[in-house]
């Protein structure tokens, strides 16, 4: 049988929650706190190459997970590393699966910088790069990984441009599932230093777009328990004091 809550514990839980998406809130507002200048009279331009121009060129290594048909089962000494997937990739989570889970044939170590992507497109493509946390987990099926020369592109700006909607359907093929051909995709030509300040904008959306979704459920969470207190009666309104004797209907006269 499920413990009896009492209406001041459920009172205590929800405001708990409550306060949670108010710091929620207060990130969110926290985290893009500045004014976005325009760029000019005129949309700026830059020439481009393409991910196969810098495969080419060294700038850039990419790779892919290979996968057999039988799955490997735990190594016998339990180290089996985590495994970042396509959605974790896209909901931004920490590696969600298990090395057991799947036989690598060529195993990739995701290292701090390496530039994430889907491989195929579903409800939208979003570019993650791998920060501490991260490396050292293993790269699953379907993503694609990007590794830049530090020295000649910064990892935020080629995430941001990779996973440009323009950009990324430009790149895809395919009818029924849609697959991103990497080396099509387009990266503009910019000196460094003006990558890292691209960079750092793209990063801001990131954490922008984290805080969005961290208080969205929050919001949710809170909505749904706040509407269970008051159908169960756990939960009084707003400025309704419970102490007050309730109003009964009139009884009907008899004829």
């Amino acid at each position: 049988m499920a413990p009896v809550v009492t209406p001041g514990d459920f009172a205590a839980t929800v405001n708990r929650r409550r306060a949670e998406l108010r710091r929620a809130a207060e990130a969110l507002l926290a985290s893009d706190d500045t004014d976005w200048p325009p760029a000019g009279d005129e949309p700026v331009t830059w020439r481009t190459v393409t991910v196969g121009d810098l495969l080419r060129g060294n700038a850039l290594a990419m790779e892919r997970a290979v996968t057999g048909s039988q799955k490997t089962g735990e190594p016998a000494d339990g180290s089996g590393a985590r495994v970042m997937s396509a959605q974790d990739v896209t909901n931004g989570g920490a590696p969600s699966k298990n090395q057991a889970d799947y036989n690598f044939l060529s195993p990739v170590l995701l290292e701090e910088g390496d530039v994430l992507l889907p491989e195929t497109i579903g409800g939208g493509v979003r570019a993650r790069v791998v920060g501490p946390e991260e490396a050292g987990s293993m790269l699953g099926p379907h993503v694609l990984l990007f590794r830049p020369d530090p020295s000649r592109l910064d990892p935020w700006f080629l995430a941001g441009f990779l996973s440009a909607e323009e950009n990324v359907h430009g790149a895809a093929t395919g009818t029924s599932i849609i697959r991103i051909q990497p080396r099509r995709l387009r990266v503009p030509l910019m000196p460094l230093d003006e990558q890292r300040a691209y960079g750092r904008a793209f990063k801001r959306i990131a954490a922008l777009r984290r805080a969005a979704e961290i208080a969205g459920r929050l919001a949710e969470e809170t909505a749904r328990e706040l509407t269970t207190g008051l159908t169960a009666g756990a939960l009084a309104p707003p400025g309704h004091d419970p102490g007050k004797p309730r109003a009964h209907a009139p009884a009907k006269r008899k004829h």
